[in-house]
């Protein structure tokens, strides 16, 4: 469960006794040179699920600004979505998008 820390907004914390549901399954992909290769796949949409739910790990997502403390010198977060299924707005129809991860 995951709410605003309303003290030092727009940082969302873990919070068991008044956040709200948030579900992040997630897979091992691989290891590599002191960091390691998650599959996270969200099942609801909270504001930063993913980086708080990593963080809360031990595992924050290098280059997050906000929640990985360890400056690694990547130019950006090294967090993307290379799936994602939705139905379009006006047609209704099933929509799947695919961009590969280029790091």
């Amino acid at each position: 469960p995951m709410r605003c820390d309303i003290d030092n907004r727009p940082v969302q914390i873990v919070d068991y006794e008044h956040g709200k549901a948030a579900v992040t399954r997630w897979r091992v992909l691989n290891r590599e040179a002191g960091a390691v290769r998650l599959l996270l796949m969200p099942e609801t949409g909270r504001t930063h699920q993913l980086r708080v739910h990593c963080a809360a790990s031990g595992f924050p997502i290098i280059g997050d600004g906000l929640y990985c403390e360890e400056e690694r010198g990547q130019p950006r977060m090294l967090l993307h979505a290379d799936n994602l299924l939705f139905k379009h707005p006006v047609t209704d129809e099933e929509m799947h998008l695919f961009a590969p991860c280029e790091f």
